[in-house]
């Protein structure tokens, strides 16, 4: 079969200080065994040798496309960058420290072409460690809690229409743009595919900048994100009580991650500014007045154990001490990826 008989698929993979592991992965992507790829590499703003390296590779594959941009787009902005110049007819997102198994396109089609009306297919995935063990391994089993349990865009290949019938936007946010996006992925209740194959390695780079930028809360999340959730309300009006979900989701995990080893002060001024907004926006978040809900079908055992938590300190008063304790001890060491 020539190449043209097979859909085109776009890999887009911001880069942004990457030098240490960008080899792998762009290797990983040009070793793919489908046949009909593009892949498009934004590099913006980096301070290491990303640049050098993207050329070289640039150069040598026609299927290649890379643009450099001078400013900081962030990870949602260089997706949404890569998503305006790209041509496939489907699309996966990359980050510039993972890696891909050899099929991973190839079986993410196999199971996008179990159904005319697939929008998005997915495939199991792996968070391992610099030295390629395996931290954890998470296998989907049911089509609509996958979109629950796996909060980023990589490991999942969207059909393009999707995206522009949705009018779907990857934002720059400055804290958990991932998140965000897979929330209005879920509201939409797209048609999703699951092939049990282990595609897409996560690697727990210490360098990466969820581990250095976004610690210590990063100016402008609270704003840019109550944006955010202010546009979906009004996009999604019959959706209330899943975003009040959610949005407790975020805000929880955003103190939790970012919050680690920050010092008493800091996280309490940023508690009071969290916490008085989630009651201004959802006044009824830890109440079960209008029976507000609770927990999301099929969402993950860790997650409900962390959400009822910090309700259960909250109706006793003590979620600011948790949250002061917590920013200054070993707990930090466990903060649960939301």
């Amino acid at each position: 079969m020539s190449i043209e008989n097979y859909s085109k698929v776009s890999i887009i993979c911001g880069v942004y200080n990457a030098e240490k592991y960008l080899n792998k992965c762009l290797n990983s992507m040009i070793a793919q065994t489908y046949p009909n790829i593009e892949i498009i590499l934004i590099v913006n703003a980096s301070h290491d040798s990303s640049e050098k390296i993207v050329r070289i590779y640039e150069n040598q594959y026609s299927f290649i496309r890379a643009f450099y941009v001078e400013q900081k787009l962030g990870a949602g902005g260089s997706r949404q960058y890569g998503f305006k110049y790209s041509t496939g007819d489907w699309i996966c997102f990359v980050d510039c420290d993972d890696e891909l198994d050899k099929d991973y396109v190839t079986k993410l089609m196999e199971a996008a072409q179990q159904g005319d009306d697939t929008d998005i297919a997915i495939c199991n995935f792996a968070k391992i460690d610099i030295n390629g063990k395996y931290i954890y391994k998470r296998e989907f089993k049911n089509e609509r809690n996958a979109l629950v349990q796996s909060i980023a865009p990589w490991g999942k290949m969207f059909k393009r229409t999707f995206f522009e019938k949705n009018h779907l936007e990857l934002r720059n946010i400055p804290f958990g743009e991932d998140i965000l996006f897979s929330i209005e992925v879920y509201l939409l209740t797209p048609h999703v595919k699951l092939n049990n194959h282990l595609g897409y390695f996560w690697l727990d780079n210490p360098r990466s900048t969820s581990h250095t930028e976004l610690r210590g809360f990063p100016i402008g999340v609270l704003e840019a994100a109550a944006l955010w959730f202010e546009d979906m309300g009004k996009k999604y009006p019959d959706k209330h009580r899943e975003l009040e979900y959610f949005r407790l989701k975020y805000f929880v995990w955003y103190l939790l991650q970012s919050g680690r080893w920050i010092g008493k002060k800091k996280m309490l001024d940023e508690y009071n500014k969290i916490f008085n907004y989630l009651y201004i926006s959802s006044p009824n978040w830890n109440t079960f007045k209008e029976r507000p809900l609770f927990f999301l079908a099929g969402e993950r055992f860790v997650v409900k154990v962390v959400l009822f938590s910090i309700r259960l300190f909250e109706k006793l008063h003590l979620s600011k001490m948790f949250f002061s304790i917590y920013s200054q001890s070993f707990l930090g060491n466990f903060w649960p990826s939301l």
